[in-house]
């Protein structure tokens, strides 16, 4: 079962993982939410941008509008009920991070690459260099000195690696307590004030 994005990032705040300020509505009239922000239509799919399922707005009628416009659309055969508005911000560079299961070696794997927010399997064949995969046991979870390992393997170095590596190893951590099959970031945020914040977030969990 895919859990929708704004359920996913409530069980990454439950962890302590950054995510942007959000409010999931459905309908126009339940927005509270001031500023620019992103509108994000909540369906169990990737590639809802492509598919014009994610706006910016600004102004409350813009916000409104796009809010009921994302309600009547249908997105990669879906037609969402919610639509998760969320502060805009202003990005540095974006990073992926995943945690999967490797059903060859039946362990966790680890996932992470300077390069979020793209296709990581297009990236892994075309560049695989750009794409750390590290298996971990289970039992011993993936403890943040063996993350940031992960992490400075893909060039990452300085305070960027030590909250790069908090996020992976939790993220490891909500994968196993949730009996996932895939618990993703893409893309983890580096903020124009210099901080780290979940920007999507995928769980797909056991039923």
């Amino acid at each position: 079962m895919r859990l929708l994005e704004y359920e996913s990032k409530e069980i990454l705040k439950k962890y302590g993982i950054p995510v942007p300020t959000g409010q999931a509505v459905s309908s126009s009239k339940e927005l509270q939410m001031e500023g620019p922000v992103v509108l994000k239509t909540q369906i169990p799919m990737g590639g809802r941008g492509k598919g014009g399922g994610i706006i910016e707005a600004e102004g409350p009628k813009e916000k409104k509008s796009g809010i009921e416009r994302l309600l009547s659309t249908e997105v990669r055969g879906y037609r969402p009920k919610k639509i998760l508005v969320e502060e805009r911000i202003a990005v540095e560079q974006e990073f992926f991070t995943a945690v999967t299961y490797d059903t060859v070696a039946k362990s966790p794997l680890a996932i992470f690459s300077q390069e979020g927010g793209v296709d990581i399997e297009e990236l892994a064949t075309c560049q695989p260099e750009k794409v750390r995969r590290e298996r971990f046991a289970a039992r011993g979870r993936l403890p943040q000195y063996r993350a940031r390992e992960i992490i400075s393997d893909a060039g990452v170095s300085g305070k960027m690696l030590i909250a790069l590596g908090s996020v992976l190893s939790i993220l490891a951590e909500i994968f196993l307590d949730y009996d996932a099959t895939l618990a993703e970031i893409n893309p983890v945020a580096l903020t124009d004030e210099g901080k780290i914040v979940a920007l999507d977030c995928h769980l797909v969990i056991d039923d």
